[in-house]
């Protein structure tokens, strides 16, 4: 049983042109909301990142600028889906079970 702060995955994943998920509940899993961090340490490449579908290379999305900016979630209760203004882009990311907050 996890608890509050309960530190799930700390991890880099390889952002890529095509929209992939970067955090989702298994089907069976209750939906207790997560923290995500994730961090773009490319120098000019963009992270997009959807929290209600696949993501899109698009202004409607939240974008992460490249050089090392940082986007927080909080409370996120949803699949998370990211693609990347470049082919490859590793990010480091981090994802904190809140627990019954």
């Amino acid at each position: 049983m996890a608890l509050m702060g309960d530190n799930w995955d700390q991890s880099s994943f390889d952002v890529t042109g095509a929209a992939q998920d970067l955090w989702s509940y298994a089907a069976t899993e209750a939906k207790d909301p997560v923290d995500i961090l994730i961090q773009n340490n490319h120098a000019t490449a963009i992270v997009y990142v959807n929290l209600s579908g696949g993501a899109t290379v698009s202004t409607t999305m939240f974008m992460i600028r490249g050089g090392g900016s940082v986007m927080t979630f909080t409370n996120v209760r949803n699949t998370v889906s990211v693609i990347g203004s470049i082919a490859s882009n590793i990010v480091p990311y981090s994802i904190v079970k809140n627990g019954n907050r």
